[in-house]
């Protein structure tokens, strides 16, 4: 099975500029609002039928373009500045993060995954 943070970087391509982009506390914040959109679109289904495509479609692209609308903040000593880089750090660091800091990372990062030994 791959590894689904391995596969979500990948599509979405983050690049340094895109995650220094990403640190702007607005795109940090506004991003938030992805996971209950997608529900909701998914949820749509039921009232619109296959027309829910096109909510679904706009959410993935909101959440594609997201990091990238916003411009570099001037300061990354803001709370969500400083989580997206703690967010970028686990995603590319997790091999070198502690066996008892992994497990609750990966826990509040979401979806499971094998935490490496």
């Amino acid at each position: 099975m791959a590894d689904g943070f391995r596969l979500a970087a990948r599509v979405m391509a983050m690049d340094d500029r895109t995650w220094r982009r990403h640190a702007n506390p607005w795109s940090g914040y506004s991003r938030m609002a992805a996971l209950p959109l997608i529900v909701l679109a998914v949820w749509s289904r039921v009232w619109i039928g296959w027309w829910s495509v096109v909510p679904v479609a706009g959410v993935v692209l909101w959440t594609w373009a997201n990091p990238r609308i916003f411009p570099q903040p001037a300061r990354l000593d803001r709370w969500m500045s400083r989580a997206v880089l703690g967010e970028r750090i686990f995603l590319e660091h997790r091999a070198e993060i502690p066996a008892h800091h992994r497990v609750w990372a990966s826990r509040l990062a979401g979806p499971p995954c094998r935490a490496r030994r």
